[in-house]
């Protein structure tokens, strides 16, 4: 260790020792990095912890001592006068300055048992505070960085160690990348890159009264990995009706720059009638054929900095409708009995695509007395004479698209069907009425007679 060292040589007659050969005391300073000699402190980053080191005779032992130094310490600075510590942060900059401390002390000797009093002596250390101003940019490294076109960012200076005063910020060269904007008041990067570019360097300096800092590094921006991909128009399953136009369904991927995706595939073909556009991933195109259950579909998009895939499902159905009730009545047996009672309505008038259903027909003409409604598909009315035989029913879409499906449709004679017996035509009955031809058995007259097949 380094230090400047005293010694003590008391007056002739002090206290109740006159004998100049008071033992000799000495001591010096240190810290965590050694002798205190031309040391440089940061300020406000270093925390100071200087303590002396006291060297004396073993045979003596140490009464009183009390520590002063002079000049005074830079602001932030503390001296402890019992101690002789020198702790704290300072918070100005100070050039290189010698400080002595001096030590008083009563000594006494263990040996003759002598005390000296009002011995003193001294040591000097010099040092300096210093602003050690740093700069950093958490997610910028000094080498190459590389930005991904279309993702934007934001990149925030971090400070410490300038001490007080506004700080100010400066880059050169003062252009960025397309796109890219820099604050000189907080130092922020910001912005979107919206061009390819090669890797420029770049030095951001920091400035304030007291010091200042700068960091050098290089930006690139580059064509990115996609990080989303999907179809918002088909986010589960697609159901389309066949020989209707589809609305096209187009991708949605991160980042959306044009041109950035070299290449589209799918997998596996789509149903007949519809198209996949390589360089865009636009579905479109008109299902000619049928395709149920639902087949799940994988769509990959491909640049320079690699691929990314979705999935969705997909079937295309002829349009479905139905009827909830068979089509049966009978005929009118006497003025104002109607035993034709139930209007049947489509079921699911609409396909499952939601286009909605704008018209229907049937084939052959109903029997005499029944009505079709061409713009809702019900059958109403009496029926006059018997009959029994398949009907098709057409829907049309406002898309264009069309589907049928069969209905059978019975008339019966108006004779009665109702019976009271425990057996009637081979059925037997737990209760005491039965109706129609199809031994149907009911267990009330009321539900007898109301039943499609029975007249009174």
């Amino acid at each position: 260790m380094i230090a400047l060292i005293g010694t003590s040589r008391p007056p002739a007659s002090l206290g109740n020792s006159t004998d100049t050969n008071a033992p000799t005391v000495t001591f010096q300073y240190s810290d965590t990095g050694g002798s205190i000699l031309n040391r440089s402190y940061p300020v406000l980053v270093s925390n100071m912890f200087l303590t002396p080191a006291i060297t004396q005779d073993p045979n003596t032992s140490l009464e009183f001592k009390s520590f002063s130094i002079s000049p005074n310490l830079p602001a932030g600075v503390f001296f402890d006068s019992f101690t002789g510590w020198i702790t704290g942060t300072p918070t100005v900059a100070v050039p290189s300055s010698e400080y002595t401390i001096s030590l008083n002390y009563s000594i006494r000797n263990n040996k003759d048992r002598k005390l000296y009093q009002d011995q003193s002596t001294t040591a000097k250390i010099s040092f300096s505070t210093n602003y050690d101003p740093t700069l950093t940019y958490g997610f910028l490294q000094p080498g190459n960085n590389i930005l991904s076109l279309g993702v934007g960012i934001t990149y925030l200076p971090t400070v410490n160690g300038f001490g007080s005063g506004t700080i100010t910020y400066s880059i050169s060269p003062a252009t960025l990348p397309a796109g890219l904007n820099f604050n000189a008041n907080n130092g922020t990067i910001f912005g979107t890159p919206t061009t390819v570019t090669g890797s420029t360097n770049y030095t951001i300096t920091a400035t304030n009264v007291n010091a200042s800092d700068s960091v050098s590094f290089s930006l690139q921006v580059a064509i990115g990995q996609i990080t989303a991909l999907s179809y918002p128009s088909c986010s589960s399953q697609c159901t389309f009706p066949t020989n209707s136009p589809i609305a096209s369904m187009n991708p949605s991927y991160t980042p959306n720059i044009p041109n950035q995706i070299s290449s589209w595939s799918i997998s596996p073909a789509l149903p007949a009638g519809l198209s996949f556009n390589t360089s865009t991933g636009v579905i479109s195109g008109t299902p000619t054929s049928v395709s149920d259950p639902a087949t799940t579909y994988t769509v990959t998009a491909t640049n320079s900095a690699g691929s990314r895939q979705t999935t969705f499902t997909l079937a295309t159905r002829n349009v479905i409708f139905g009827y909830f009730t068979p089509v049966t009545g009978y005929t009118q047996p006497m003025p104002g009995l109607n035993r034709f009672s139930t209007s049947i309505i489509p079921s699911n008038p609409s396909p499952q695509s939601g286009s909605p259903i704008t018209s229907f027909t049937i084939t052959p003409a109903l029997p005499a007395g029944l009505f079709w409604d061409s713009s809702t598909g019900n059958i109403s009315g009496y029926p006059v004479s018997t009959s029994s035989g398949n009907y098709t029913v057409t829907a049309t879409t406002t898309a264009g698209g069309s589907s049928s499906t069969s209905i059978f449709i019975s008339i019966g004679n108006g004779e009665s069907k109702c019976y009271y017996a425990g057996t009637v035509d081979g059925c037997t009955f737990a209760a005491p009425y039965s109706c129609g031809v199809s031994n149907l058995c009911y267990t009330s007259l009321s539900s007898c007679i109301n039943s499609p097949e029975c007249v009174e």
